[in-house]
């Protein structure tokens, strides 16, 4: 059985920091790997703790035009590209889209897209 120094039990997400704007004006959003738990194991292992992590990985929904939400990307090697599947979409953390009437909110014509194709 493998042995760890530290094991932290909670979630992880993606923060969303604003990070300028674009050329339209519009917000730029930086994604951040988060949550405190992770953040903790982060830091530990870089200070050589052998580390583990044992909870959810957070989940996002689309969102129509205007209602927020962020574009997701994914980095590698300096370059930034559009996550796999998400282009022309905006997300939210699904768990925002939790309060009363954001239901509406929600861009279903992706869903349809994953049932069309």
């Amino acid at each position: 059985m493998e042995k760890f120094d530290v094991t932290a039990l909670g979630e992880l997400l993606i923060d969303f920091t604003e990070n300028g704007q674009s050329k339209q004006g519009n917000p730029l959003f930086e994604a951040n790997p988060g949550g405190a738990p992770c953040n903790v194991l982060a830091m530990l292992s870089k200070l050589g703790n052998k580390t583990a992590f044992i909870g959810k990985v957070g989940e996002f929904c689309p969102v129509k035009p205007g209602k927020g939400g962020g574009v997701l990307y994914w980095e590698k090697e300096g370059k930034y590209n559009a996550a796999p599947g998400t282009t022309g979409y905006r997300w939210l953390e699904s768990e925002m889209m939790l309060a009363p009437g954001n239901e509406e909110n929600i861009d279903r014509s992706y869903y349809n897209k994953l049932v069309d194709d």
